[in-house]
Parts: C-alpha cells; structure tokens; sequence
C-alpha cells in the first residue's frame, strides 16, 4: 500500500506540471526564439484640459498592511475570480473574468464591496493574442474610457515596444488622454 501511494504521488508530481501551463518565466512572458535576457522601460505622459502634465508615476512605498487579495482559477488555470479584503477581512472589492478558447481575457467585471457592479471592461486582441483594445463601460453602460495599444515587434516576432493610449472625459474636457510606452530591450543567445 505505501508503494503505491508513492507511485501515485510521483506520477502526480511528475504529470502535473505539463498540465500546469507556463512552466518558465520567458514563456509567462509570451517570448518566442532563444531569448538570454530582457529589461523593461515605461515612458508615462499625460495631457489633461488641453496641457501636458510631464511624467507621470506613482511611488510604492514600504508601510502598515493595507489589503490582501484572494485568487481563484478555473481547471485551465485562467484566474476568474480576484476577491481584494481590507485589514478587518471584510471585502473591499471582487473582479469576475471570462475568458475566449485562447485564453485571453475577454471581460472583467468589477464589483463593488456591497456587490453592486463597479464597471465593467472588455478587450479585443489580434491574430497574436496581443491586446489592441480595453473598454471600460460604467456601472449604468455608458462608456468611462477607451485604450487602444500598439505595438513595434522584433525579427523573433517578440514586441519590442508597446504604447497604450487612454482617452477619457473629464467635468473639464471631453478629451483627455494619457499615453504609456512600454519598451523591452531583448537579448537573444
């Protein structure tokens, strides 16, 4: 009996992983060809009620504990469900996600902490699977914001840079943008 149990959790440790998906961090990072190394690059601009606001960025910093997050996955191991808790464990708020037979996620539904819905986006992808559009809808359907993405590939098919463009309203003006350019520098063996 102690033989089989062994075999058994061999087997599983040994299959479970060319089930599992990804196994390597080049391919979580959908890299094709023989990639040595990559560094990533954000370049952040923003142009709000007809001027340009420079760099924008955001600063983490290391302090009290805030949230927590809980993640839950389907057999496929797509994440379709992300529960985010305050400190006193009640619930902040829920994001459900659908995904397409490629596995790209095609919606993600936030709700609030009461479980009203949040706002809800969906996104559109190309031939590739590289997201060309995330559309936000408020919690009534009318739409809060619009991102389409653009991207500069390499001779591997890998994308080099990748430029996100946002357009949204403000009480102030009924165009306003902020653009991200996301560059990876990809060194192949």
């Amino acid at each position: 009996m102690k033989n089989a149990l062994v075999v058994v959790i061999l087997t599983l440790l040994v299959s479970f992983p060319a089930v599992a998906g990804p196994k390597t961090a080049r391919e979580l990072d959908e890299l094709s060809g023989p990639v040595k190394a990559m560094a990533v690059e954000k370049a952040q601009l923003t142009r709000q009620f007809g001027k340009f606001l420079g760099k924008f960025g955001a600063k983490w910093t290391e302090g009290s504990h805030v949230r927590t997050y809980g993640r839950n996955y389907d057999a496929r191991g797509n994440k379709v469900l992300e529960t985010w808790y305050n400190p006193d464990g009640s619930v902040n708020r829920r994001v459900q996600f659908t995904y397409d037979a490629n596995g790209n996620v095609t919606e993600a539904v936030r709700y609030k902490a009461d479980g009203n819905v949040a706002n809800k986006v969906a996104y559109a992808y190309d031939a590739k699977g590289n997201k060309t559009e995330e559309t936000t809808y408020k919690a009534d359907g009318s739409l809060e914001k619009y991102s389409t993405f653009k991207y500069e590939f390499d001779t591997h098919g890998n994308w080099t840079k990748m430029t996100e463009i946002t357009r949204f309203e403000t009480e102030e003006e009924k165009d306003a943008y902020w653009a991200e350019s996301v560059y990876r520098t990809i060194t192949y063996y």
